[in-house]
């Protein structure tokens, strides 16, 4: 587990506490229609999903007290990097509690911007130039070009 790493981090924040956290819950909600089927029990159909939400539980020194005060404050995209899961995100709420002498507990619940959801699919598609209008002879020269694939 020495492997682990942990951070949350923009320009004005970091959040990276000494004891990795104990819990880090990825939640992702699809979208379902669910209609009554003309052959079999049922037609299901897939119409979309929310971003992913981040649940993490730990604790913290109370030295870094001052850093998830700031994290709580932030209004802004943070990156998030966890063995669980990377990406952009923004904090929900947040709490943290004393639990011993200089030890605090603390629950995050954090959301996707999305920018890194499906695997990154935001890049591609309507957003690529694309080929469909470009001549047999143009795409040709792409791929001799190494270009296209």
């Amino acid at each position: 587990m020495a492997n682990q790493r942990f951070e949350l981090s923009n320009t004005n924040t970091v959040f990276a506490p000494l004891i990795y956290p104990e819990k880090i819950v990825v939640r992702k909600e699809r979208r379902k229609s669910r209609q009554p089927g003309y052959c079999e029990g049922e037609d299901v159909a897939d119409i979309g999903s929310k971003n992913r939400e981040i649940d993490l539980n730990g604790v913290i020194m109370d030295y870094e007290k001052g850093a998830i005060d700031a994290l709580l404050d932030e209004s802004g995209d943070l990156d998030l990097v966890a063995d669980e899961w990377s990406g952009k995100v923004q904090v929900l709420d947040g709490e943290y509690e004393r639990i011993a002498f200089e030890t605090f507990s603390y629950r995050l619940k954090l959301v996707s911007t999305g920018l890194d959801e499906d695997g990154g699919s935001r890049n591609s598609g309507i957003l690529d130039a694309g080929v469909a209008g470009y001549s047999l002879d143009y795409i040709d020269s792409l791929i001799l070009d190494g270009e296209l694939k």
